[in-house]
């Protein structure tokens, strides 16, 4: 089970490591029952105050969501995405 203590731990953490602000803008595709799509692209952006962009998962390919951001003009600062988008 992962406590109230453990989320704003993971939180502060990935504030401090990936240096997101007010500002920072999430852009993601990610389903909200996957870890990065929950924790990265809903809770983090919750934490710190910032925007978030979601799109459905079947919107967007892995290898063209990077170009459809840019393309669509949605004005990400960060895009979570798994291993094999790379």
């Amino acid at each position: 089970m992962v406590s109230h203590g453990n989320l704003m731990y993971n939180e502060r953490m990935a504030k401090k490591a990936y240096e997101h602000t007010e500002q920072s803008t999430f852009v993601g595709w990610l389903p909200l029952y996957h870890d990065m799509g929950l924790i990265g692209n809903v809770l983090q952006p919750l934490y710190i105050g910032s925007r978030s962009i979601l799109m459905p998962p079947a919107a967007f390919s892995s290898k063209t969501l990077p170009l459809a951001a840019g393309h669509l003009g949605l004005p990400g600062t960060y895009q979570r995405r798994s291993k094999f988008c790379l």
